[in-house]
């Protein structure tokens, strides 16, 4: 009887280490997928920031060459 209750409460231990480890797997992955979006949207601004210093860049060009005129 007594095995029958140690095999009962080693269990019950192992489940409960296997679900803090799932637990913390998955926690994990949820920030690294959370860093790689904020990645994503990091890159997407500066690729606009630097459309913007182009199209800026340009139209004082444009400008330059209209007042030349």
């Amino acid at each position: 009887m007594e095995e029958i209750s140690e095999i009962i409460t080693t269990t019950q231990r192992l489940l409960a280490e296997e679900r803090a480890e799932t637990e913390m797997f998955n926690d994990r992955l949820t920030l690294e997928e959370e860093f790689s979006e904020f990645e994503r949207s990091r890159h997407v601004a500066e690729y606009f920031r630097h459309q913007a210093e182009l199209d800026r860049k340009f139209n004082e060009d444009v400008e330059k060459a209209i007042s030349q005129y």
